[in-house]
């Protein structure tokens, strides 16, 4: 699939394509769905795709609570990147989960 990413921060606005196929867009949204099935447990989930210009971890507490570090390159084989890290809960997996198959559809 051609993708787009896009990124918008309060400090830093960006953007890239790349490549990902749709058996690793697949494996995004089993790892979501997989984070949302095990919520009131401990849990990690990492993804990225073949070319490594997506690379996100997630690990979720037993309360619910989400870290997720993230980091963007336009090319696999050098910089620039994007890293960083946010927090969220387990309330926005079903949205990302819905996202997310709606532009793999």
């Amino acid at each position: 699939m051609d993708t787009e990413v896009g990124i918008d921060t309060d400090v830093f606005k960006g953007g890239f394509f790349c490549q990902i196929e749709v058996q690793e867009w697949r494996g995004l949204i089993s790892k979501l769905e997989s984070l949302y099935s095990a919520v009131g447990e401990d849990q990690q989930a990492e993804w990225s795709n073949m070319e490594s210009n997506i690379e996100l971890q997630f690990k979720m507490n037993s309360s619910g609570q989400l870290e997720v570090e993230y980091r963007f390159c336009p090319s696999s084989f050098s910089g620039p990147y994007l890293s960083g890290e946010f927090t969220a809960d387990q309330s926005y997996l079903p949205q990302w989960i819905k996202d997310a198959k709606e532009y793999g559809a």
